[in-house]
């Protein structure tokens, strides 16, 4: 699978999953410093952007998407429970301590490792949470106004 931004990765899945566990840890601890944080009611995934963004895989993302399980969960649920998340996040290993434990055993641990454009950073948990139609923090984040 390789949508914008991906097209010249290489590297073992779970090369990927590593380095894309180190970004959601960058980006949940970011999204935790807020102490609010105020949401938005659901909207359909933007077609335009899976096209744009997927290219030939579009179809198959829309089609993933088409029942997207957001439009099942009530968005206040997010703020409800905001603090419980923050202390959710808290436990999640920062990205500087998983950045140097990954250094100091040699895994690859920045995206131009894989061969991906750092550009991703911005909307990497947009695309990753657009390939599965699955309820996770990722994919909440479209509900959280920015």
């Amino acid at each position: 699978m390789k949508p914008k931004y991906f097209e010249n990765a290489h590297g073992l899945h779970g090369e990927c999953v590593g380095v894309g566990t180190l970004m959601c840890a960058k980006a949940y601890h970011k999204l935790a410093q807020r102490e609010s944080i105020e949401v938005k009611p659901f909207e359909p995934i933007d077609e335009a952007w899976v096209r744009e963004i997927f290219g030939d895989l579009a179809e198959g993302i829309l089609k993933e998407n088409e029942n997207d399980v957001l439009n099942t969960f009530d968005p206040r649920s997010i703020a409800d429970h905001w603090q419980e998340i923050r202390e959710v996040i808290a436990k999640i290993p920062s990205y500087e301590e998983l950045n140097e434990l990954y250094a100091a055993i040699g895994a690859k641990h920045t995206l131009e490792e894989l061969g991906i454009d750092p550009a991703v950073e911005d909307s990497f948990l947009d695309i990753s949470s657009a390939i599965r139609n699955r309820l996770t923090l990722a994919r909440m984040t479209r509900l959280i106004v920015k």
